[in-house]
């Protein structure tokens, strides 16, 4: 792992920081076999690296290769330490954008432990929301805003670091024996009391 990027500057970090996050990158993502915990942003940083290398070695004359998102846990692997090795100016020569690199681990781990929670790490009593109208997949990131009482003190509960639910709560739907563990990452309390 020789560089990458620290922020918006494009200052190089140093070598051993690159390290450390490459390594909790692939326990974020429990090497490789798990890549969903990057979102939508590592697949936009993978690709925007393969085309600058293909750019570059179509520049050089070389087999132009098809550009694709990583799907294996060996490639996920191959496409980080390609990330983590193309040198910056690469990535300026070519306009890409990546994304800085603590800004990508904290998202992994949030993900990581949202997708791929430790059954420890759930509490054995959780919040129950009944909403008829609502479904999530696995991975799916929704937006909510709780203006009923009932649904405030849900957010209050599943958030309160007292009852250590960090988060959790189960969305019920109407549909007998359907429920969907859901976990809140973000909240803000609206100045009108909504939880948002």
């Amino acid at each position: 792992v020789r560089s990458i990027h620290g922020g918006a500057m494009g200052t190089p970090l140093q070598p051993a920081v690159a390290v450390a996050i490459y390594r909790a990158l692939l326990r974020s993502c429990r090497n490789g076999r798990t890549p969903e915990v990057f979102g939508p942003r590592a697949a936009t940083a993978w690709a925007n690296t393969a085309s600058a290398a293909l750019s570059d070695s179509a520049q050089d004359g070389l087999p132009v290769a098809h550009v694709h998102v990583p799907d294996s846990p060996e490639s996920v692997r191959r496409a980080m330490r390609q990330l983590f090795d193309t040198p910056v100016d690469s990535f300026v020569a070519h306009n890409i954008e990546i994304p800085p690199p603590f800004d990508v681990l904290r998202e992994a781990n949030s993900r990581s432990q949202t997708l791929l929670p430790n059954s420890s790490a759930i509490p054995t009593r959780l919040p129950i929301f009944d909403y008829e109208h609502a479904a999530l997949l696995p991975g799916e990131e929704t937006t909510f805003r709780f203006f009923e009482p009932r649904y405030k003190r849900l957010v209050e509960a599943s958030t309160s670091s007292e009852n250590g639910a960090d988060g959790w709560f189960l969305l019920r739907m109407r549909l007998p024996y359907y429920s969907i563990l859901a976990r809140i990452v973000e909240h803000e309390k609206l100045p009108n009391g909504d939880y948002a």
